[in-house]
């Protein structure tokens, strides 16, 4: 009987230990599955929008980022109005996306959503209020920012493997807007010199907080819009690479649950093993 109480907890553990090991994996797959069901739910509703519907959500779009390029001082500081505006504009689905964007350096794909509150930042990428939105135009510079380092979803954790001349995509309606990194810089939470609109130019940056685990700083990766024909190369190039990390992971989980699987089917052909020879 105490042998059988001792196995017993023994087994316990492991599997109590199994389980604190797998956490991260497990719960980072499911949620980059949430996340990829979200994008292609986006999709799928932008197929459904109506042709003359879908100019008009560009020319809204593209309506509020000139009010933001003629009226420097809102930046990321928007009235109640616009807010309200901003708020509506490119929310299709009614969720809040307003697109999503694919890292293939760091193997990130996030749906986007509108603001970065923190219930945004747990489960995407947020795009911040009072920042441009990522469209085609001049004096545009979108800004967008994602968590890093949660145990239970990758988010912008691979973001500082992003260097210089890299490139990210990011997808609005059925528009691809490919960036080409221009610059990489580490600044003080407020410092927000480096995301004001410069005139003429199309840019966008990616925020997160560095040095990992730490989070006293806010790594900036600065892209600037790609033309399209250059853009048409680069996306033919990183066609499918971001949906590597999925496969990987699924493999990682699989040799853990073969193997606790193993121990178990082990464990019930002993015991009847025993009790035939009994």
């Amino acid at each position: 009987m105490k042998q059988r109480i001792l196995s017993f907890f023994a087994f316990l553990i492991l599997v109590m230990g199994l389980s604190l090991l797998l956490y991260p994996s497990v719960s980072g797959y499911i949620n980059a599955q949430r996340q990829r069901r979200a994008i292609f739910n986006y999709i799928s509703s932008v197929e459904k929008i109506p042709d003359a519907d879908y100019s008009a959500y560009l020319e809204k779009a593209a309506a509020f980022n000139q009010k933001l390029a003629e009226s420097p001082y809102l930046l990321m500081n928007l009235p109640d109005d616009l807010l309200q505006e901003y708020y509506a504009t490119l929310d299709i689905t009614g969720d809040g996306i307003l697109g999503y964007i694919s890292i293939p350096k760091g193997d990130m794909m996030l749906p986007v959503y509108h603001g970065a509150s923190e219930a945004v930042l747990q489960v995407g990428a947020g795009h911040i209020e009072g920042s441009s939105f990522p469209i085609a135009g001049e004096s545009v510079h979108a800004v967008i920012s994602g968590h890093r380092g949660l145990p239970s979803s990758l988010l912008f954790t691979n973001l500082d493997k992003v260097k210089k001349d890299d490139t990210f995509m990011i997808y609005i309606l059925s528009e691809s807007y490919v960036y080409r990194v221009k610059e990489i810089e580490t600044v003080e939470p407020t410092d927000v010199q480096s995301l004001r609109i410069e005139k003429g130019k199309n840019t966008c940056t990616l925020v997160t907080c560095t040095p990992y685990g730490i989070n006293s700083h806010r790594l900036l990766i600065h892209g600037e819009l790609l033309k399209e024909e250059e853009a048409e190369k680069e996306l033919m190039k990183q066609s499918g690479a971001s949906y590597i990390p999925a496969k990987t992971v699924v493999m990682i989980c699989e040799i853990p649950a073969v193997l606790l699987a193993v121990v178990i089917a082990s464990r019930r052909t002993r015991k009847k093993k025993v009790k035939s020879d009994a």
